[in-house]
């Protein structure tokens, strides 16, 4: 044996990687309940805005003109650049833009939460 060989002594390299597969657990596991957390939060979320958007349609008239189509379709045809113009300024933006935004965050949140759920099965 020469001077700065040493030998490695019995079950240190089972021992690592038996260190390596928990540490790797762990961190599945911290991000399955990061993803799971975030998604129902999310999810939640985008109920509550869903409604809210709801609530605010409602109340913004947007539905008055927008059954104009369909009650007065021929002559609204004339009319059709303002009538477009009416149902976007009626439109509550700021609450679909966040119902939005949640929504794709909770697809995002549960994608990763399914990811890293078969990570983990495969581990």
């Amino acid at each position: 044996m020469r001077r700065n060989e040493r030998s490695i002594p019995d079950g240190l390299t089972l021992r690592v990687v038996a260190r390596i597969r928990r540490e790797e657990h762990r961190r599945f596991r911290r991000k399955m309940l990061a993803f799971g957390i975030g998604s129902a939060a999310a999810l939640g979320g985008t109920v509550f805005f869903g409604m809210r958007v709801f609530t605010l349609l409602s109340q913004s008239g947007f539905s008055q003109y927008f059954s104009l189509i369909f009650s007065d379709g021929p002559e609204m045809a004339m009319y059709w650049k303002e009538l477009v113009l009416s149902l976007v300024e009626s439109l509550p933006m700021l609450g679909i833009i966040v119902f939005l935004a949640l929504l794709l965050a909770s697809v995002w949140m549960a994608a990763g939460l399914i990811v890293n759920a078969q990570k983990f099965a495969h581990s």
